[in-house]
């Protein structure tokens, strides 16, 4: 059995304090229509600490079912995890979003007019698939020391530099996949032929 430990009471309430205060997880799920009704999941907080025993705590669907009953977060069967967080999709991508924006809006450690980030992408498989299933896109922000962006597509999601808007005086850096002339025209400079 895989050795997992997910969230304790006290990491996720030091988890919370580490988020912005404008970051209003109620107000995100039920605008992305994560929490409809709210009769077992009733705030945007219970269905992030749900999607954290799942995903990066490593829990199977049993085991987040029989963890949320034990912390009395919820009652829930194992399809009830999984339609919880296959409608959380949405409410997690706008949560990610909120934060790349507050980390990426900080002044970091770039220096005036220039911004250097990478962009690569990471394929991920099925056990025992073949192929590529998905694929994780980012671009890193060196001066801000964290993700500016990060996509999740299918495996025949491309690597282009269109993934994470540009800024003026940026310098993007990426292998030569990503090499193709039409993407560079969104790079504030570089269309009209100016340098960056």
């Amino acid at each position: 059995m895989q050795n997992t430990a997910p969230f304790q009471a006290d990491e996720f309430a030091a988890l919370l304090a580490r988020l912005p205060s404008d970051l209003d997880l109620d107000r995100l799920a039920i605008e992305y229509k994560a929490i409809r009704r709210g009769r077992k999941i009733k705030t945007g907080t219970e269905l992030l600490r749900l999607a954290l025993a799942r995903g990066p705590g490593g829990l199977s669907l049993r085991d987040t079912a029989g963890w949320a009953g034990i912390l009395d977060l919820a009652n829930l069967s194992n399809p009830a995890v999984k339609y919880r967080l296959d409608n959380a999709v949405d409410f997690l991508e706008a949560v990610t979003d909120q934060l790349l924006t507050t980390a990426s809006a900080s002044q970091g450690l770039h220096w005036t007019d220039r911004t250097i980030r990478l962009a690569d992408s990471t394929c991920i498989s099925k056990p025992g698939s073949k192929g590529t299933d998905w694929r994780v896109h980012g671009v890193y922000d060196l001066g801000a020391g964290g993700f500016s962006n990060l996509e999740l597509t299918d495996g025949k999601g491309a690597e282009t530099l269109t993934r994470g808007a540009p800024v003026a005086g940026e310098i993007r850096i990426a292998d030569r996949g990503y090499g193709r002339a039409k993407a560079w025209h969104r790079f504030p400079g570089t269309a009209a032929g100016k340098p960056i």
